[in-house]
């Protein structure tokens, strides 16, 4: 009997019986990096180019970098869905002396932040992603990416390439 209770709860999701927003799934979208913004307004302490974004200016610098929320309301199965928030940051960091870290954030409306999470490449140099996810923000609010680098010199080089923000759909 269990068999056949199976079949039926597949042939029912096989037949389109429950609607694609009740199977778990995601919006992904992906960014260049050098869309990314110096927060300091010095945009010429970064170096961009057709594949990343390297930090030129004296010091560590940071970037804020656009993240687009499109999905507002996933419905879906039992009324509601998994509210989390991913960003996968991919990075470069052959520096010897500072690290690449990335903030993932979901503000409120005013732009207060309710969750964060940070990411570092302290524990790993070369290439790496940078992940960090957060709950989702209320009402009208928005997503945050913020990036600090440290800048390339004698002691290495950092890049960062690009980004993705996956939202539950």
């Amino acid at each position: 009997m269990k068999s056949i209770i199976i079949i039926s709860i597949t042939a029912g999701v096989g037949l389109g019986l429950l609607s694609p927003s009740d199977v778990a799934a995601e919006d992904r979208k992906s960014y260049h990096a050098t869309q990314c913004q110096a927060t300091d307004g010095i945009e010429s302490a970064f170096n961009r180019s057709e594949y990343r974004i390297t930090r030129v200016g004296a010091g560590s610098g940071a970037l804020l970098c656009p993240v687009v929320r499109d999905t507002w309301d996933c419905g879906g199965l039992l009324g509601g869905c998994v509210m989390y928030t991913e960003a996968i940051v991919q990075v470069h960091d052959g520096h010897f002396t500072g690290n690449v870290s990335c903030s993932l954030s979901a503000r409120s409306e005013t732009g207060s932040s309710l969750y964060y999470e940070t990411d570092t490449t302290a524990l790993a140099p070369g290439n790496a992603e940078l992940v960090m996810g957060v709950g989702w923000p209320s009402g009208e609010g928005a997503y945050a990416l913020k990036c600090s680098m440290p800048t390339n010199d004698a002691n290495g080089i950092a890049k960062i390439y690009g980004y993705a923000i996956d939202e539950p759909s």
